[in-house]
């Protein structure tokens, strides 16, 4: 949780952006993805961040990866967003799965604020900021 308060930070100070961290918006009996859904029509952009959450063993070889419920919400992202709209900000060494090769991302090692400059492209190109 702590690379989402970088973000958000970085979104509001740097790029005077008000930003939404979804789980943390009042619940009011909604689920998760109901939750999600609804917040997303107040939204103009999304940053998915996949960071070194789980680790896998695979052929006794361990990886980290991002927890799995976040795949699921990056294609709810796409679906309502567009992939103009998304972006994936990836912890250095978290895999990603093959068919979300072809999207916008951009990678950082330790702090979401190594992006900064990629992150301002993006807002940029999306019209967001001048």
């Amino acid at each position: 949780m702590e690379k989402a308060y970088e973000l958000v930070r970085l979104l509001e100070k740097d790029f005077d952006l008000e930003s939404i961290i979804a789980r943390e918006e009042p619940g009011m009996g909604r689920s998760l993805m109901e939750m999600l859904k609804e917040e997303l029509s107040r939204c103009n952009y999304a940053f998915a961040l996949l960071t070194q959450d789980d680790f896998v063993k695979d052929d006794g070889e361990a990886y980290p990866q991002a927890r799995p419920n976040v795949y699921l919400e990056i294609g709810m992202l796409l679906q309502i967003l567009g992939k103009d709209r998304v972006c994936l900000l990836t912890q250095d060494s978290v895999q990603l799965p093959s068919n979300l090769g072809g999207f916008k991302r951009h990678r950082f090692v330790h702090d979401v604020a190594e992006v900064g400059t990629m992150i301002r492209r993006e807002l940029i190109a999306a019209g967001l900021i001048s």
